[in-house]
């Protein structure tokens, strides 16, 4: 099934990055919106720049929505973004790996709102500590 955009947050896990060129290659989405934390810019940097150059090799579109780890700025980021009437009927995948509880319950809230067709994966890791 091909998706219109995959909504994820950057991680520094090899998880994040691997279960992205997974994603990409069932869900065929036409754009990637990377939610990242300022705080975590040096630690997600790699893996942000092996998701961007795939999705590039791939052709699609990756856009990076940067926020501070703050609720009110998240809240509002995502609310301004996933409203928008761009997002009207679109196949959205929410890859939740690496995406904190708060986040995930407001985009898919917004996405919703939106009219968005929603689907979403979570990528375990190999053990848990």
């Amino acid at each position: 099934m091909n998706s219109d955009a995959l909504v994820c947050v950057a991680g520094w896990e090899e998880r994040f990055a691997s279960g992205l060129k997974l994603d990409v290659d069932r869900f065929h989405p036409a754009e990637i919106v990377m939610i990242v934390f300022q705080e975590y810019l040096d630690e997600t940097q790699t893996s942000r720049s092996t998701v961007a150059a795939y999705a590039a090799e791939n052709g699609i579109t990756c856009r990076e929505l940067s926020v501070h780890r703050e609720p009110r700025e998240v809240w509002d980021t995502l609310r301004t973004d996933f409203t928008n009437s761009a997002w009207s009927q679109k196949h959205v995948l929410l890859d939740i790996t690496t995406m904190p509880r708060e986040v995930i319950w407001w985009s898919l809230s917004f996405l919703q709102e939106s009219g968005c067709d929603l689907r979403y994966v979570y990528h375990r890791p190999q053990s848990y500590s």
